[in-house]
């Protein structure tokens, strides 16, 4: 997510402070992610909307 989060502000030449963490949180949820040891991508909106 690091990583992301570093690709969107250099990328959009986006100040840290300028971008607001709800939109930044939405962002992230939207996309796959792997966890060590599944084999399957998750799509963490979808996983916290399954709990």
């Amino acid at each position: 997510m690091a990583g992301d989060i570093e690709h969107m502000l250099w990328y959009n030449k986006a100040k840290i402070e300028d971008i607001s963490s709800y939109r930044l949180g939405a962002k992230l949820a939207d996309r796959p992610c792997t966890v060590k040891g599944q084999k399957d991508c998750i799509w963490p909106d979808k996983a916290m909307l399954a709990c």
